[in-house]
């Protein structure tokens, strides 16, 4: 089985590359660099789910795996081993999100990559990125500022007079919580 998810995600390598475009450039050692490259395909996979939707969450899986692949490989030795780690979750939650077909199945495998994400963007600080927790699930993701998009539960626009499915929910959480969520 493991076999099988290394051989497809280095058979998809040429089509990830293909997808991830001119992010490629620039240095490749840069960890910031790496992280917005990350943080973008985050995002993607964050919406999605949100949607109620498959679609992309295994193309930007599989850009995340080979971006953090690459840093590890190029950079690890410069990273301290506490970033190494959070690294190697990525990774390895990133290729288990690839694997992924059923919805549920790539939300479970999003709360693991959600929480190591965390901890890798709480470095970069990105601008207009913020931390959200479900209280109903207890489970953590980061987005973009504004009302919240849980990948969690829900589907479809649940701002559309015409959706009935689960309503929005989640709240911003402020850097203490965050803090508290690393120490468990």
């Amino acid at each position: 089985m493991k076999r099988t998810a290394i051989v497809a995600i280095f058979l998809s390598i040429p089509l990830l590359l293909a997808l991830h475009g001119g992010a490629w450039g620039g240095d490749e050692n840069d960890p910031t660099r790496v992280s917005a490259a990350n943080l973008k395909q985050y995002l993607a996979i964050h919406q999605a789910l949100a949607a109620g939707s498959t679609r992309g969450v295994t193309d930007a899986a599989g850009i995340i795996a080979i971006e953090t692949n690459t840093l590890l490989k190029k950079s690890g030795a410069r990273l301290g081993k506490p970033q190494q780690e959070v690294l190697r979750q990525i990774m390895n939650a990133a290729a288990a999100l690839f694997k992924e077909k059923e919805l549920s199945g790539m939300r479970e495998v999003f709360k693991v990559l959600s929480r190591y994400m965390i901890r890798w963007s709480a470095q970069a600080h990105p601008r207009g990125i913020v931390v959200m927790l479900c209280e109903e699930r207890k489970e953590f993701w980061l987005q973009k500022e504004g009302p919240p998009r849980n990948p969690y539960r829900g589907g479809g626009d649940p701002y559309s007079p015409f959706t009935t499915r689960v309503p929005p929910c989640g709240k911003r959480v402020e850097p203490a919580v965050i803090e508290e969520l690393f120490q468990k």
